[in-house]
């Protein structure tokens, strides 16, 4: 279920590219872009750990929990460093592309750990 959510949340990353090409001041859209976002925050975060949940056992889950919670915690302190680098090459709406490619490359990898280990 997480690669249709993750699919979901990616094409609305694109379709909010494309409005803010086409119309880059429209108030309305980036109103709506950051109530989006708040959900997509939300929703996003609790998929990657309910996915987690489902993959580890709980001998695995203790083992590595704290790690990954550590790795996230480190992607929310260097993400918005590499934001200020890319946005002006990229501008926003290049910025949502690539989101967009990152959530997607996510979920596919969450997609091969859970494919069955031969």
């Amino acid at each position: 279920i997480q690669l249709w959510t993750y699919g979901f949340f990616a094409l609305n990353l694109v379709a909010f590219a494309a409005v803010f090409v086409a119309d880059p001041e429209n108030a309305w859209a980036a109103r709506a872009f950051y109530v989006w976002l708040s959900v997509f925050n939300l929703i996003s975060i609790s998929v990657a750990w309910s996915v987690l949940a489902d993959l580890f056992s709980m001998a695995q889950a203790k083992r590595v929990f704290a790690l990954m919670a550590a790795g996230m915690s480190a992607g929310g302190l260097v993400g918005p460093l590499l934001s200020v680098a890319l946005v002006g090459p990229l501008g926003y709406a290049g910025m949502m592309v690539v989101s967009a490619a990152f959530l997607m490359g996510s979920a596919g990898v969450a997609l091969l750990a859970a494919l069955p280990r031969a």
